[in-house]
Parts: C-alpha cells; sequence; structure tokens
C-alpha cells in the first residue's frame, strides 16, 4: 500500500503520463493517422472545449435537422460538424478504431486512476501517439457519424435498398461487411429498405444470386445509371449480365470517377435520365440512350502497381509509374499524328502536359486538389508533384537498370573476345609449345582473376539491391525529419514537397488508377479504361452516367460485323469509321472510362437529342 501510494502521489504530481498502448499494426496506425488529421481542423477541440455547455444542442440539432438552434456560434458548430462529417465520414477506419479500443489496457480498472489523476496523458502506439483530449476527439467523432440507427428509429426515415446494398458492400477505407450466401447481401438488407421499393422490385429467391443481383440493378439503373461502375469483372463466379454488379465479389471498389462513394466528380453524361433505361429480368438486357464516341485503336500495355513493400500506407511503385507516364507521353505523341484528332494539345504544349497529367489519375487531382487546398496554387501544385513523381520513378528505373547491367549473366552476355581458330591454335602448339604453353597459363591467369572481378562486382551490387528491398519490406518506416537537406539535394528529392497533404492526396488519386490502362481511339480520342479492355472496344457517353462507358461487341471484333452497314448515317463519322459497326448490335459492358474532353456533359452539347442511340447490354 505504501507504494501504491507513492506510485499515485508521484503520478499526481508529474507532468505528463505516457500510456503504451502496444506494437502498431496497420489498422492502428490508420486509426491515430484519422484522428491527428480530424483534430487538425480544430472543430472538435472547441465544441469540446470552450463551448462544451451548449454542445449537448448542437449534438440534437446534428441528428434531427428539424432542431433549429438559438445563435450563431450553436449554428456554427453544427454546420461545421456536418461539414466535417461530410468530408471525413466515408474515411472513418472502423477497423482501425478496433485494433485500438481493444487493446488490453482499455479493459483494466486501474485505468480510471491513471487518467483522472495524471494533468496530462499520452497514449502512444508503436511510432504515433494522440493526447487525451484527441483520442477523446476521435471516439467523439464516430459517435457522432454513426448516426444512422438513432435516425431510423426518431425520424422514421429509411435508405432506399440499393443505397444499403452500396453502404454494406462496397470497400471504401473499410473492409465489407461479411455474408454466408449471396442472396443474404441483398435480402439481408430488405427490413432497413423503403418498403414500397420492396414490395414493388423484389422478390425473395434463392438461385445463387442471379435473380437478387438482376432485380436489384434493374431498380437501381431507372434512378442511377451509375450502378453499372460497380460491375468490375473481379472474378465472379455467379453468372450475371455482363451490365449486373457482383455484390459478393470479394473486393469491390468505389468507382475511379467519385470522391467518395456517392459524390461523382464528372458529369460526362449529364445529372438527369431523359428517358428511363428498360430492363428485362428475364433476359437479363438493359436498354439505355446513349451517344457513340469512338472505337479504341490502341491499348497501352503499361500500368501502376502498388508498392509491394510492408507499408503501413498503400503507396505507389516508382518505376511502374514512370514507365506509365512514358506511355502516356507516347500516346499523346500518336493522337498529335492523326489528322482528324479533337484536342488543341496535339500542337499545343500547355495544353498538352495538362492531358498527360489528367491521364496519370483518371484527372481526379484537378478536380479534388482545389476543393481541399487553396485553388489558386493547386493546380501549379499538381503539376509539381506529378513531374516530381516521374523524376523520381526515372532514378529508381535507371537503379534498376544499373543493377540488372551487373548481373553475371548479363556481364557475360556482353564479352567480345573472339577465340583464335582451331588451324592457328594447332599450328602456333606445334611450331613454339612452350610460348604456347605460356600463353594458355597466362590467359587462365587473366580469366581467373578477371572471372574473381566480375563475381565480386556482381555480388556487391545485388547484395546491396537485397538489402534495399530487405530494409523496405521490413524496416519501412524512414523518419524523413531526420535526413539532412544535403541529403534530400544529392538525391534531388524536395523535401518540403514530399512532406505535403498535397503529395498524399496525389499519391491516393494515382493508387484508384491501379490496374487502369490508357488507350487512343480512332479518331484520337485519348483516355483511361478497365485492365480487360481490348482494341475494337467503343467509348460511349449514356445519358444520365456521370463518367464513360466501355462497351464491347457481342458479335465478336467488327470484323464480323462488317457485312452491317445499318450504321447510324445521322452522325458525322468517316464512312470507312461508320461502316464496320452496327450501333444496334447487342453489347456487353466492359468498364467505366475516363476521356480527355468530354467528362463535362460535352458530346451532350455538341449532338442534339436526335442524334442519341439505344445500346442494348446483355
Amino acid at each position: 500500500m505504501v507504494l501504491t501510494s507513492t506510485f499515485w502521489k508521484d503520478e499526481f504530481n508529474c507532468e505528463r503520463v505516457v500510456i503504451w498502448l502496444g506494437p502498431a499494426t496497420r489498422q492502428s496506425d490508420e486509426f491515430f493517422q484519422f484522428t491527428s488529421e480530424i483534430c487538425s481542423e480544430g472543430i472538435l477541440s472547441r465544441v469540446m472545449g470552450p463551448n462544451a455547455g451548449h454542445f449537448p444542442r448542437v449534438f440534437d440539432a446534428v441528428m434531427e435537422s428539424d432542431i433549429e438552434v438559438d445563435n450563431e456560434a450553436m449554428r456554427e458548430d453544427r454546420d461545421d460538424i456536418l461539414w466535417l462529417v461530410q468530408r471525413y465520414g466515408a474515411r472513418f477506419p472502423l477497423y482501425g478504431a478496433a485494433d485500438v479500443l481493444g487493446r488490453p489496457w482499455f479493459n483494466r480498472l486501474w485505468v480510471i486512476q491513471e487518467v483522472c489523476l495524471a494533468p496530462n496523458v499520452v497514449f502512444v502506439c508503436g511510432d504515433h501517439s494522440l493526447c487525451f483530449d484527441c483520442l477523446r476527439a476521435g471516439i467523439l467523432f464516430y459517435t457522432i457519424w454513426n448516426k444512422q440507427r438513432k435516425s431510423l428509429h426518431v425520424n422514421g426515415t429509411r435508405m432506399p435498398l440499393y443505397d444499403l446494398v452500396l453502404k454494406y458492400s462496397v470497400h471504401g477505407d473499410t473492409i465489407k461487411v461479411g455474408a454466408g450466401l449471396p442472396e443474404d447481401r441483398i435480402y439481408g438488407m430488405l427490413g432497413l429498405a423503403l418498403d414500397e421499393e420492396t414490395k414493388r422490385d423484389m422478390e425473395v429467391i434463392y438461385d445463387g444470386g442471379r435473380n437478387a443481383y438482376t432485380r436489384l440493378a434493374s431498380s437501381a439503373v431507372k434512378q442511377d445509371l451509375d450502378v453499372l461502375l460497380f460491375s468490375q469483372k473481379t472474378g465472379s463466379e455467379i453468372e450475371l449480365p455482363s451490365w449486373v454488379p457482383d455484390w459478393s465479389a470479394i473486393r469491390l471498389n468505389i468507382p475511379c470517377g467519385y470522391a467518395v462513394l456517392g459524390t461523382p466528380l464528372f458529369s460526362a453524361g449529364g445529372r438527369t435520365i431523359n428517358r428511363p433505361p428498360i430492363t428485362d429480368v428475364a433476359q437479363g438486357s438493359l436498354t439505355v440512350q446513349g451517344y457513340f464516341v469512338d472505337r479504341i485503336d490502341r491499348v497501352g500495355i503499361q500500368g501502376l502497381q502498388r508498392d509491394q513493400g510492408d507499408t503501413p500506407i498503400v503507396q505507389i511503385d516508382m518505376i511502374s509509374a514512370a514507365k506509365f507516364f512514358d506511355e502516356i507521353n507516347e500516346f499523346l505523341d500518336l493522337a498529335g499524328t492523326i489528322g482528324e484528332s479533337h484536342f488543341q494539345y496535339a500542337t499545343n504544349q500547355r495544353l498538352r502536359d495538362a492531358a498527360a497529367i489528367h491521364l496519370a489519375d483518371g484527372g481526379l487531382s484537378s478536380r479534388k486538389l482545389p476543393d481541399l487546398f487553396d485553388p489558386a496554387t493547386a493546380q501549379d501544385m499538381i503539376e509539381k508533384i506529378h513531374h516530381h513523381v516521374d523524376y523520381l520513378g526515372h532514378k529508381f528505373l535507371k537503379s534498376e537498370l544499373i543493377a540488372w547491367s551487373y548481373g553475371i549473366p548479363r556481364i557475360i552476355q556482353t564479352i567480345g573476345i573472339a577465340p583464335l581458330g582451331e588451324v592457328d591454335i594447332l599450328h602456333h602448339c606445334a611450331t613454339d609449345p612452350v610460348t604456347a604453353a605460356q600463353t594458355w597459363i597466362e590467359g587462365v591467369r587473366d580469366f581467373v582473376t578477371g572471372l574473381i572481378d566480375v563475381v565480386c562486382a556482381s555480388s556487391r551490387v545485388q547484395l546491396a539491391v537485397w538489402y534495399i528491398r530487405m530494409r523496405r519490406r521490413y524496416f519501412s518506416e524512414i523518419d524523413l525529419t531526420a535526413q539532412t537537406q544535403e541529403t534530400y539535394e544529392r538525391l534531388g528529392i524536395d523535401s518540403t514537397l514530399i512532406k505535403t497533404r498535397e503529395w498524399e492526396e496525389y499519391g491516393s488519386n494515382l493508387y484508384k488508377t491501379v490496374g487502369r490502362r490508357v488507350f487512343l481511339t480512332e479518331r484520337g480520342y485519348l483516355g483511361l479504361g478497365p485492365g480487360n479492355m481490348r482494341r475494337d472496344d467503343v467509348v460511349v457517353v449514356l445519358v444520365g452516367s456521370s463518367v464513360p462507358h466501355v462497351l464491347r461487341p457481342r458479335g465478336g471484333s467488327p470484323a464480323a460485323l462488317e457485312n452491317n452497314t445499318t450504321a447510324v448515317a445521322s452522325q458525322s463519322y468517316p464512312t470507312d469509321h461508320a461502316g464496320s459497326l452496327n450501333l444496334n448490335e447487342d453489347w456487353s459492358y466492359v468498364g467505366e472510362a475516363y476521356c480527355e474532353g468530354i467528362m463535362d456533359g460535352e458530346i451532350l452539347r455538341e449532338r442534339g437529342v436526335g442524334e442519341a442511340t439505344q445500346f442494348r447490354i446483355l
């Protein structure tokens, strides 16, 4: 008791108590980083500190929109909290919070005294730390964000079934909720969905998922054509129409053209559906209004890849970025050689550079960064970061080439010593055997010496490569603040740039481009499409969808369609271009696309309603 009393007395009189929660995991790192980010906004510290007196009223106003607040300060707190939830809510690391709060420290009775007696408390988990108030703020944010259940029971509001399926079946920053049977991803949400929608559109049949998924897509596509963006070809074992998403897929990602789930960044097909799509659940068909853009003539072979290092934050492999950027520049050069190319970047260098930046990440950074950071400097920052990533990628690529050139097989291939002819050797041995023996001994000595030098040089380089890879994989935490400015300058790295939030945001946008490839159409359109697209697929804009789409003729390649000459003559396409396509054919859905120059409804404005085509997708 004496020791215990002394311990608590020392804790009461100390300046700060550090609480060790244990080693870090990827989930705990995400929670600590996310909490630090939302606390840096200064909103939660204000409502928990100076404005704590009226916070209960503000909290109720956030939960229920019909509650009015009394004064300007309360309205400001309410609006700021709503903004905070809108901006960060979809990113909340739920599994990270469970990881941290599930640590043994939180299940001990002693924690009450440790927290109450200490004047300042700091939680440390791995290399990350949070003060006590910051941890409280992170938990408070989750409480505010996770208001769906209260909204359901107090206000009686329910979500459409499609929105519920999106919420619990699509990967954002958390792992999707599991279900035993494919159909249960739909039927398990029926009790929470709008009663009218449930009775009108759904029929409970267990047939492996085809009926439930097709009926849901048929209902959802009439209100939101972007449901097609979730048909992502993830190796489904369920036989579904090409336009119907497989909600049981192991990983179903937020569409590339979205900032967060439910927030599109583009409006290629406008915001409204003029003519509702026609669906046939039995046949699995979707007939939708749209515009034919062009046929794909060339598809790239390079693509961004994930860094294979064991890092807590997902990163892009810089070498793949350099190769991908180089291929984009090649395609821009090819677009400039097309006589009727639609874009000014064929001759305007400034627009060409802007197009290269857009194609690198599908235009995400150019749309998102001006909203997240200073709009006046955002574009210049994007260009600077893009060129820096390209520079670093080529530095890494050069290092890889040097390491490859020092490989023993590569060195042997470069040896250019031609031996003497057999007749010359026999003649030399017969006429002067002593000199021949000396020459042979010197040759063996030179060969052994050279071989040792080659093996040593190759081993040093290969050992250095192995060491770097092992360090990146198992000891990947690098303290950027510990590096000197001279080190950065020697490597050609802008130390101020790589520590910015803009750099992090740009990297996350590039990460969403993993798996996509660049394409060039016959008339010079450039863009990004899914990895499974191929030459002779077509790019279309569907009315009411936020992004263009890639479709594939069901009859096979266009060579099989050349006998069908019923192309849409009203559209001003070259004869040889339209003559090989029959737009009245059936189509398969391939995936989402980004197409430079048509992402904001340009196609709809250039062509009238009369030029729209009905696409039948199976």
